[in-house]
């Protein structure tokens, strides 16, 4: 398969590293980790061992001139999806497939209107990887990658793809429902982003503050209630299994933090933004949320 990945930030590097081997990988890059990538190739640390990835044509800034691809994995912040979309134009033909493993909500909707819901894929995937320095990407662990049509399609119309895509060390598993996967992945993602970027402490910090652990607690609480309200039932465990599933992230900086460290725009309108937008269309209250929302939006002075 001839797969670009937009782009090879930390996430994207990851991906393509397991892909290489059995794909013709193309990467997205700019600027000094451009450089770098071109000079010394794109290195991937895992637990186990390093990744490279060789530097040649098919990593660039500048698609033109790759051709049509069979897959494009969209692997931008949420805030530059529609600027990538417009920018991998000339890779998307008739046959092409996109698939999000994007933070937040949102972003396969962004893809459907512009390209068409059958060329649509939600994903989900659960990382902790970082950005070390230009041309140099941590992997410290990876649950792989849960995908789905975003249409009506049935889910045993993508495995195929699951299988192409599946490899030694990246698990590649097919939903019934990925909107519900998403909105599960949602509920972490609402509550721990948003304190560790406010606070700038860890996962383990935040848990280890009393108050800390009871504002994730009403994030989550929160977040489950507008996810039911739109249809997505969670189970009756969900909060509590959310909290104990945090201690496998426990040292993690979560890349809401991160974008803090590094001066970087916050992720935050694809994340609680969404889930404001849902809890006013639903009529549910969500206090918590909006006095987060409204930090990081003076944080990011937007």
């Amino acid at each position: 398969m001839h797969i670009l990945v937009a782009a090879a930030g930390a996430v994207g590097a990851v991906i393509a590293s397991f892909l290489q081997d059995r794909h013709d990988v193309y990467l997205i890059a700019r600027g000094a980790h451009l450089s770098a990538v071109r000079e010394n190739g794109l290195r991937v640390i895992f637990p186990e061992g390093d990744s490279i990835i060789e530097p040649g044509e098919n990593i660039s800034d500048n698609p033109q001139g790759w051709g049509q691809m069979d897959l494009v994995i969209l692997a931008v912040k949420s805030y530059s999806t529609d600027h990538m979309l417009d920018f991998i134009a000339p890779c998307v033909g008739p046959e092409t497939k996109i698939l999000s493993v994007q933070n937040g909500i949102g972003n396969e909707d962004k893809i459907a209107e512009k390209y068409g819901l059958a060329k649509t894929i939600g994903g989900r995937i659960i990382i902790g990887a970082e950005l070390l320095e230009p041309g140099v990407v941590q992997c410290y662990n990876f649950d792989g990658i849960v995908l789905g049509p975003w249409d009506v399609s049935p889910p045993s119309s993508l495995e195929n793809l699951v299988e192409e895509l599946s490899t030694q060390g990246m698990s590649v598993r097919l939903s019934e429902d990925i909107r519900w996967v998403k909105w599960r992945k949602l509920l972490w993602n609402a509550a721990f982003n948003p304190i560790t970027a406010i606070t700038k402490r860890t996962v383990e910090e935040v848990l280890a503050d009393p108050d800390g652990r009871e504002l994730a607690i009403t994030l989550l609480e929160e977040t489950r209630a507008v996810a039911e309200a739109m249809g997505y039932k969670m189970p009756e465990d969900v909060v509590e299994k959310s909290m104990q599933y945090s201690d496998v992230y426990r040292g993690f900086k979560t890349s809401m933090q991160q974008d803090v460290k590094f001066g970087r725009k916050l992720e935050y309108e694809a994340i609680t933004g969404e889930i404001i937008r849902a809890a006013r269309e639903k009529g549910v209250d969500v206090p918590a949320n909006e006095a987060v929302y409204a930090t990081l939006r003076m944080m990011s002075g937007d």
